[in-house]
């Protein structure tokens, strides 16, 4: 998987996750403006955590090989 598959994954989790919480903050009454960014930096963080904890979970590196050999029994 490069980085490619990585950017267009975080793209797509960044419009799904704005989408519904745009939906959510308008529900609740906030004008458009608040809403827009809220739901902005909210998708952009939240997205960012779920891309970096896929990448880490699905490519090992030797350190954690290594730590999981060690603590092991």
């Amino acid at each position: 998987m490069d980085k490619a598959f990585w950017l267009q994954r975080f793209f797509l989790v960044t419009k799904l996750v704005f989408a519904v919480l745009m939906v959510g903050e308008l529900m609740k009454g906030h004008a458009v403006d608040v809403a827009l960014w809220n739901s902005l930096v909210w998708s952009l963080l939240s997205s960012a955590i779920y891309t970096g904890a896929s990448v880490y979970k699905l490519h090992p590196d030797e350190t954690r090989a290594l730590c999981r050999d060690v603590f092991t029994d």
